[in-house]
Parts: C-alpha cells; structure tokens; sequence
C-alpha cells in the first residue's frame, strides 16, 4: 500500500514540491498581509462560519466530525477531479487554504494568543495528516492539468498524442487508490479534530475557537 503511495510521489514529485511552497508561500502571505487581504479572507471564512454554524445547531462530537469529514472530502476531491482544467482550481483552492491559515495565526497573534500554540495545538494535530491529503489532492490535480496543456499541444503535434495516452493511462490506473487513500486520510484527520485537537486546545491554550483548514 505504502509502496504503491511512495510510487505516485516519486511519478510525480516536481508537482507535490510546487504544492508545498504554493501552501507554505501563501501560508506566509496571509501571515504577513493579513491586513491587506483581510476582505478576500472575509470572504473566503464565510464558507467556514456556515459550517461552524451547522455544527453548533447539533454539537454533538458525531455531527461534528460527519460536516468535517464530509466537506473536507468534497473539497479534496473537487481539487484532485477539477485539476483536469489546467490545474488551476486545485492551486488556487490550495493558496487560498494557506492564505487563511497564515490568516488566522496573524489574528491570534493580535489577540495575545501565542501562534505557535496555536499552530502547534490548534491545527498539526490534525492538520499533517488534512494537509498531506489535500497536497496529495493538489499534485494529482495539477498533474492532470499538465495533461490538459499537452492535449492543446497535440492538436498541433499529433505524433505525440500516443505518448500522451499511454502517460494519462498510466497515472489514471493509481486513481482509485488514491481515492482511497485521501479519503481513509481525512477520516482520521477529522477523528483527530473532533476529538484530541479540542482536549489540546482546551489544556494548552484555553477556551478559544479553532476552525478546520
């Protein structure tokens, strides 16, 4: 299993290393200019709030881990699936997922809320095994955006078009393992959020509100 994980990396490895400086990057970015992007954060956190609010009207730890588990599901997916035209929508949605994180340890920060902490307790917890599974989901997105542009580039070149499907054949039979994969990722990611990462929080840094990536 793990063998077969360590094959698609390496196949694709120039991608999943875009992915992470795009999420460290934009991580940073929103980190640094929080101020300046505070209304395309605003935005963008309207989506969470709505979930935040569909959790409190049933707080209970099972409604909570199913709306977690669920659109983090939805939204890896879309990025993996998405990633066909062009690769664009899984970069963006990956800059924005930086954007608002960096944006959020700014925020604390200005709360007199140690970042770190927060980093550390409120998000790693979960967040390495969320974020590995949402990088996974941009590096196969963006891949298969690398095979939107060669397409284009066919048209023109039409001796490439078998090496092309043999290229976009050979990634395609890793797919349904990858499904897999990032979905079995993101369950136990979002059994960590709603169980260990609130004690955490709760323990280290007191009673503050943490949201999901």
């Amino acid at each position: 299993m793990f063998r077969k994980l360590l094959e698609v990396l390496r196949m694709n490895r120039q991608y999943f290393v875009l992915s992470v400086v795009l999420l460290g990057g934009s991580g940073l970015t929103g980190y640094v200019m929080a101020e300046q992007i505070d209304a395309v954060v605003q935005e963008v956190m309207k989506s969470l709030l709505e979930k935040v609010e569909e959790i409190s009207e049933n707080p209970t730890v099972t409604n909570m881990f199913w709306i977690i588990f669920k659109n983090n599901v939805m939204a890896a997916l879309s990025m993996l699936a998405l990633g066909i035209f062009f690769g664009i929508i899984p970069v963006m949605a990956l800059i924005q997922n930086g954007m608002v994180i960096g944006y959020f340890l700014n925020k604390a920060e200005a709360a007199d809320i140690n970042p770190f902490q927060v980093l550390v307790f409120g998000i790693l917890p979960h967040g390495v095994i969320e974020l590995f599974a949402i990088l996974l989901a941009t590096t196969i997105g963006i891949k298969y955006g690398t095979f939107a542009f060669r397409l284009v580039g066919s048209l023109f070149r039409t001796h490439r078009q078998s090496r092309l499907k043999e290229d976009f054949l050979k990634h395609v039979q890793y797919l349904p393992y990858m499904v897999v994969v990032i979905v079995a990722m993101l369950f136990v990611a979002a059994v960590i959020e709603t169980t260990v990462t609130p004690l955490l929080v709760n323990q280290i840094l007191g009673d503050i509100q943490l949201f999901g990536e």
